[in-house]
């Protein structure tokens, strides 16, 4: 497993949504990849009918903000 793929993992596994961001805009000059895993985690809370959760709710204000 590479460096960066371990420190994302890690970053998303703490809720490091901040440093996702950083990691793949600065990092590996990225801007897609956060933003298609950021449309997943919508879409599934979308599907399911439910409420967004606290963590989902940070997720998607931690990418619109940077957007």
């Amino acid at each position: 497993m590479t460096c960066t793929l371990q420190l994302t993992s890690l970053c998303w596994r703490h809720s490091l949504h901040d440093a996702v961001l950083y990691v793949y805009n600065r990092g590996m000059s990225d801007y897609v990849t956060p933003l298609v895993q950021l449309l997943a985690i919508l879409k599934s809370a979308v599907d399911s009918g439910s409420q967004l959760t606290y963590q989902q709710v940070d997720i998607v204000t931690s990418f619109f903000i940077v957007l």
